[in-house]
């Protein structure tokens, strides 16, 4: 429980306009506190238009507000004709309704994720830098592809067949091994079912195989 203390003062329900104290008070809050956000915050009028922009929005569309304010955002940014930011923001003030999507802006080249609000006087934007996010991504993604090239010569030089299998058994891939070992060049096997091509006594061993990684299809040969 909270005491609240004697000297607290109320405001009656409906008053029309606040006490004479309470003349500083804003709705709003003030344009130092917007700066201090570390989002980029702006504002576009219904002609596209910039009516507003924080520190962050600055640093993010590369000038000072002096130079971006009342500049139509296509004009000043070309490369954002016809990009999902154009496509976005349209729809946005097409349908009334907030949309939010991840993209590139221009002319920095930042990772943006960006929620667009339609309002009356247009569109306000919230951005929030996610590049390291995407840089950290962008690397793994690199990894990935370094690592299955590695594994893709290391499987190419093998001596034993190595194949990747669906559920149901379908050959996704199989190294050039099975040329030497079967005879079957690896194009004319990918597509068909490995159950064609293994021993029937080994049949119930592959099947035990599949689903030790990951289970069967309800196709997968019996």
């Amino acid at each position: 429980m909270i005491s609240l203390p004697p000297s607290l003062r109320w405001k009656g329900r409906g008053n029309p306009k606040p006490a004479a104290e309470d003349v500083g008070y804003r709705a709003s809050p003030p344009v130092t506190l917007l700066d201090r956000v570390s989002d980029a915050l702006f504002s576009l009028d219904r002609d596209w238009r910039i009516s507003y922009l924080n520190s962050a929005a600055e640093r993010l569309l590369g000038g000072p507000r002096e130079e971006l304010l009342g500049k139509c955002l296509w004009d000043h940014f070309p490369e954002t004709v016809g990009s999902i930011f154009e496509q976005q923001y349209r729809l946005a003030l097409a349908n009334g309704s907030a949309v939010t999507f991840e993209a590139c802006q221009p002319p920095l080249g930042t990772w943006v994720e960006v929620h667009a609000y339609p309002s009356t006087e247009g569109l306000e934007i919230q951005a929030k830098d996610i590049t390291p996010g995407m840089r950290a991504a962008e690397s793994l993604r690199r990894w990935a592809r370094v690592d299955e090239l590695r594994f893709r010569t290391l499987v190419e030089q093998a001596a034993d067949i190595v194949g990747l299998l669906n559920g149901d058994g379908t050959i996704r891939y199989i190294s050039k091994a099975v040329e030497r070992v079967l005879g079957y060049t690896p194009e004319t096997l990918i597509g068909r079912s490995v159950f064609k091509f293994v021993h029937p006594n080994d049949r119930l061993l592959l099947l035990h195989l599949i689903d030790a990684n990951g289970g069967r299809s309800d196709d997968a040969m019996p």
